[in-house]
C-alpha cells in the first residue's frame, strides 16, 4: 500500500468510536495502467483484448509486484516474462500470475541475460529496476539487431529520458517515461481522499471533465517540480 484513507463512517479495527477505520490502496497499479491507456489514446492505437499479447517486467521488487498486477489486469496479456538480475527473489510473483492469468504458461522468469531478446517480444514493457540500473540493457538494446514493436514504460523519471527509453525509441518502439505513471497513481491518490472513488476498484463514478481538468493542472504542477 502506498495511500492511507480515514473512513469515518466505520470504526477502527480495535472498536474505539473515536478513531477512523484506515483504508490502504496500492495505486501504483491502476498508475501503471492508466499510463499505458493514455499512450494507445494518445496514438490511437486499439490494444489487444484476447491476452495473445506478451508483457516483460525488468526487475522483481515492489514495484514489479504491482506492474505485474496491472499486467494480469490488462485484457492484452496471457504470458508475463519478468526479467531479473536476482531470479529467485520475490516468490510473490509466480503465484501471482498463476492465480490471475487464465494461460497455460501465465509467467516466465529469467536473468539479465535474456533481456533483449524477452523485450524483442513484447506487447507491453515496464522498467522497474531504479537509477541507472538498466542502462547495460539499453547499450545491449543499441548493440543488437532487435525492433521493439511495443510499449516500455520506464518508471524511472530522473534523468529524462533515460537510456533505456532512448534505445527502445532508436528500435521503433513507443517509451513513456516514469512522470506518467507518477501523475496518474498521484490522481487516483486525490480521487480517494476526496471520496470521488469510494470503493476499490472504482465504478464509473468519475466525471470526464473535471477529470480533464485535475489532469492538466497536475500536469503541468509535476512539470514544474521535476
Amino acid at each position: 500500500a502506498n495511500t492511507a484513507v480515514f473512513d469515518w463512517n466505520e470504526t477502527c479495527v480495535n472498536g474505539n468510536p473515536d478513531l477512523p477505520a484506515i483504508k490502504l490502496y496500492n495505486t501504483d497499479v491502476p498508475g501503471i495502467e492508466l499510463a499505458f491507456e493514455h499512450s494507445y489514446q494518445t496514438r490511437r492505437m486499439e490494444p489487444k483484448t484476447d491476452r495473445s499479447g506478451t508483457a516483460v517486467i525488468i526487475g522483481n521488487g515492489n514495484t514489479a509486484t504491482s506492474a505485474l498486477a496491472a499486467c494480469v489486469e490488462s485484457p492484452a496479456i496471457g504470458h508475463v516474462i519478468v526479467v531479473a538480475r536476482h531470479p529467485k527473489k520475490n516468490t510473490a510473483l509466480k503465484p501471482l500470475a498463476e492465480r490471475y492469468l487464465p494461460s497455460e504458461r501465465p509467467i516466465t522468469i529469467v536473468g539479465m541475460d535474456h533481456a533483449v531478446e524477452a523485450l524483442r517480444h513484447a506487447d507491453m514493457a515496464v522498467n522497474t529496476i531504479p537509477g541507472l540500473a538498466a542502462d547495460s540493457i539499453a547499450e545491449a538494446l543499441e548493440t543488437s539487431n532487435a525492433n521493439m514493436g511495443g510499449t516500455l514504460l520506464d518508471v524511472v523519471y530522473d534523468p529524462r529520458p533515460t537510456k533505456l527509453m532512448q534505445a527502445w525509441r532508436q528500435r521503433e518502439g513507443t517509451a513513456i517515461g516514469g512522470e506518467e505513471m507518477l501523475l496518474y497513481q498521484a490522481m487516483v491518490q486525490v480521487w480517494l481522499m476526496t471520496g470521488i472513488w469510494n470503493n476499490d476498484p472504482p465504478s464509473g463514478m468519475i466525471d470526464q471533465d473535471r477529470t480533464a481538468r485535475l489532469e492538466q493542472a497536475m500536469r503541468i504542477a509535476l512539470e514544474e517540480a521535476l
